[in-house]
């Protein structure tokens, strides 16, 4: 029982930027904002590039 409520808190935690307004009044963090950070540019390191 208290793993289930520990990984539901873990989700719960990565969910919050999703939906916590900023002081613009726009959530803290948008899929589109996401997606681009995981694009494959920005994972590879300039030195490899």
């Amino acid at each position: 029982m208290m793993i289930k409520v520990m990984v539901f808190i873990v989700v719960l935690a990565f969910a919050g930027p999703f939906f916590i307004k900023g002081p613009d009044g726009k959530p803290l963090l948008t899929i589109d904002e996401f997606m681009s950070d995981l694009s494959p540019e920005n994972l590879i390191p300039n030195a490899v590039k």
